[in-house]
């Protein structure tokens, strides 16, 4: 299948969503097709602000969360002294 033809396939795949949508369903291709996952983080978690963690989490020196946002793990530390940071 050529890159048009996926495109294709995705955008018809959207379209038969949004038709189902106005009838208060949603078709179970949406939540496991690869190419619509791969749209999703283009479209949504590379562009938007994503909660890591609260402060709370990071009480002491040397507290970290790790949390997994498709397919990137984001590590958080909190060091005495200093702003808590992203690695």
């Amino acid at each position: 299948m050529s890159i048009t033809e996926a495109k294709q396939e995705t955008q018809q795949t959207l379209i038969l969503a949004r038709e189902a949508l106005k009838k208060g369903l949603l078709p179970g291709k949406i939540h496991n097709d690869a190419k619509i996952y791969d749209l999703e983080k283009e479209k949504v978690f590379r562009k938007a602000w994503i909660f890591v963690a609260h402060e709370s989490e990071l009480v002491n020196n040397g507290d970290y969360v790790i949390r997994y946002v498709t397919d990137d793990n984001i590590k958080r530390n909190a060091f005495a002294g200093t702003a808590i940071s992203i690695v």
